[in-house]
């Protein structure tokens, strides 16, 4: 009878430490077993077998971060000496034109000037030599340039009158007419040339 027990019992216990590492197995299974696409629900556990696979991926975005930065910071000087060159030269051009129209202002005083001395008796030319003329503005205003800083009269123009042949009590005077002033691109000078003769009745 304790015979039959004692057996009785010991095939329980087998059989329940069988059962119990089954149960373990089909556990372990269950949990890290691979995903099969055939059996739905199964769960997918992945392993990092690599520990430097987390410090890579860091890396990556830092560096990606850093690329960034980098791409930013040329770009912007690109665009920065776009610019600058862009309004050196609007500027530049600007300066030019306005040159430009001082010298024209300067062109159109003299020839009308030169128009007046024509007009004037022969024997007063002489007595221009040295003496100074307005130069108008766009709207035909006074000073429309304005005179150097160490000119006398205050007058950017000047006459210049001086015989330039003679001959049996004739007179060929060349008359010089200078604008010297002061303008957008510093000191300028212009002048215009021209030779008078008496008229004859």
């Amino acid at each position: 009878m304790v015979t039959e027990t004692t057996a009785l019992l010991l095939s329980r216990a087998h059989h329940g430490r069988v059962g119990l590492r089954t149960n373990l197995r089909e556990h372990w299974n269950l949990k890290f077993a691979p995903p099969r696409p055939d059996v739905p629900g199964t769960p997918m556990v992945r392993l990092m077998t690599d520990p430097s696979d987390g410090f890579a991926a860091h890396a990556d975005n830092s560096t990606e971060r850093g690329s960034s930065l980098v791409e930013l910071v040329i770009g912007t000087s690109i665009v920065t000496t776009i610019l600058i060159a862009l309004i050196s030269a609007v500027t530049r051009q600007s300066r030019l034109r306005k040159v430009d129209e001082e010298v024209n202002l300067a062109m159109i005083a003299c020839r009308n000037a030169l128009e007046e001395l024509r007009d004037m008796p022969f024997s007063s030319l002489a007595s221009l030599h040295d003496s100074g003329f307005d130069i108008p503005g766009t709207n035909g205003g006074p000073h429309g340039l304005a005179p150097l800083a160490n000119d006398d009269d205050g007058l950017p123009g000047h006459f210049a009158v001086v015989v330039d042949q003679s001959s049996s009590g004739e007179i060929l005077y060349r008359v010089t007419l200078a604008v010297d002033w002061s303008g957008s691109a510093g000191k300028q000078h212009f002048e215009l040339s021209t030779l008078v003769a008496e008229r004859k009745a």
